[in-house]
């Protein structure tokens, strides 16, 4: 009786340590593996991608283990159009890149979570990170540079989000340069015309605002992606990230700006816009100018 009693006791042991293992190596394999975060600052895909010009980043996805993958539309070309349309999937701290034969089945397979850009920030001690854009102006183009910034500071009692006027609340512009010249046609009458008959001023720039959105990490940093760029930024606007390319403001690329993205204080912006008004300068392109020609003078080197 007693060995019959010990042998029902070890069979019952056996069947309840399968579950407890499996449920063990599952709850292992779900545990997220980022937060802590690697030591990985940005990505720049025109290093990853065939046609810098005609590369970048889409969808944004947050995987089970924690990590942040972008899905990158590449638009190969040849000389008589488009060929066809090709995805990569970056992972952004395994900083692995791979290409995607079909882009919804491998999200369906690796059960990736979308995610979204967001405008606000709240940080561990309070404080707010904050994107703002302002309308107006008669300019049929929005002035991308100066109507964009980032916000941060401490959101007075009663509201729930920062105040440009509030003047505790710091101003910053993240700046970045395409990898080539872009052309628009604007029209200051409040009229748009873009490439029609009676056209426009014909605006070209290579300059642009980053951080339209921001991806929220654990950790008091965060990711902004904008075009070919996508950049891991802390609290104070720092970064580890060390572009490759530089921005060149002659067809010999003898004289360059070192860096393809900038973090300056936004009253340099405004100062620049009140020389470009007093000049009666053209609003969009006489800022995008002074904003290059002030880059130039704070890190440019003329190469030899």
């Amino acid at each position: 009786m007693r060995a019959n009693i010990i042998y029902y006791i070890i069979i019952l042991i056996t069947m309840l340590g399968a579950p407890i293992s499996i449920l063990a190596e599952t709850k292992n394999n779900d545990k997220s593996k980022y937060p802590p975060y690697p030591d990985v600052w940005g990505y720049d895909i025109s290093e990853v991608t065939t046609r810098d010009n005609k590369s970048s980043f889409s969808s944004v996805y947050k995987a089970l283990n924690g990590d942040i993958v972008f899905e990158v539309l590449d638009k190969r070309y040849n000389e008589k159009g488009l060929i066809k349309n090709k995805y990569l999937i970056l992972k952004f701290f395994e900083g692995k890149t791979e290409e995607v034969d079909n882009i919804k089945t491998y999200i369906k397979e690796n059960n990736l979570e979308r995610i979204y850009e967001i405008s606000k920030i709240i940080l561990k001690n309070g404080q707010h990170i904050e994107s703002y854009y302002s309308t107006g102006g008669t300019l049929c183009q929005n002035n991308e540079l100066l109507q964009n910034l980032l916000l941060k500071g401490q959101v007075k009692e009663g509201r729930d989000r920062l105040s440009i006027h509030d003047e505790d609340v710091e101003k910053v512009s993240i700046i970045a340069a395409r990898p080539n010249i872009s052309r628009s046609i604007d029209k200051e009458d409040g009229y748009c015309d873009r490439g029609g008959p009676g056209g426009g001023e014909l605006i070209y720039e290579q300059l642009y605002f980053l951080p339209m959105g921001m991806i929220k990490l654990d950790d008091d940093t965060f990711i902004t992606v904008s075009n070919h760029l996508a950049i891991r930024f802390d609290s104070n606007f720092k970064t580890k990230f060390k572009p490759k390319h530089d921005v060149c403001l002659s067809t010999t690329n003898d004289w360059c700006i070192k860096g393809n993205f900038f973090v300056i204080p936004y009253s340099i912006i405004e100062e620049l816009d009140m020389k470009t008004t007093k000049d009666n300068d053209h609003g969009v392109q006489g800022l995008h100018d002074r904003i290059l020609l002030y880059l130039y003078k704070q890190q440019g080197e003329e190469k030899k």
